[in-house]
């Protein structure tokens, strides 16, 4: 069905390759009612890049999933940014940041408040994590209020 909105060519190999990366194809033919949470997410995942977009937005694509579960995605995301493709994703998850992102911002209000590479910021804030950047950040918000 989602092949046919964007007019696809060679479907089935098209199909096989998206299976095959997102790790579903022993679940080819079950009904997505009864396919595991992770599989539902890869699934959604899968679909978001079935016509090979440039750009793929991701809403905390790790969210409610389990420890490996989380690990698939991120690879998942690290093999489709290899594939010359640029994957945005939001996430609450600092560590996760760190492992997959190669640039970061971070929102307030609807407002970029810091971006940079994970590193830098770190740097520039003179902390140990993410976490304490993103808590350094916040605490100016709530001064400035």
């Amino acid at each position: 069905m989602f092949c046919n909105f964007y007019r696809m060519e060679n479907i089935q190999e098209t199909l096989d390759n998206i299976l095959k990366l997102f790790e579903l194809e022993n679940v080819k033919k079950s009904n997505v009612n009864n396919l595991s949470g992770g599989q539902k997410k890869r699934l959604s995942i899968a679909l978001a890049t079935l016509h090979s977009p440039k750009i793929i937005f991701l809403d905390e694509p790790t969210a409610d999933l389990d420890p490996r579960g989380r690990i698939k995605i991120r690879n998942i995301i690290k093999k489709l940014a290899s594939q010359d493709r640029s994957v945005v994703f939001t996430s609450h998850d600092m560590n996760e940041v760190v492992q997959i992102a190669d640039r970061v911002l971070f929102f307030n209000n609807g407002l970029i408040k810091e971006s940079g590479k994970p590193n830098e910021i770190i740097e520039k804030y003179h902390a140990k994590t993410l976490e304490e950047v993103y808590i350094i950040l916040t605490e100016r918000e709530m001064e400035v209020s």
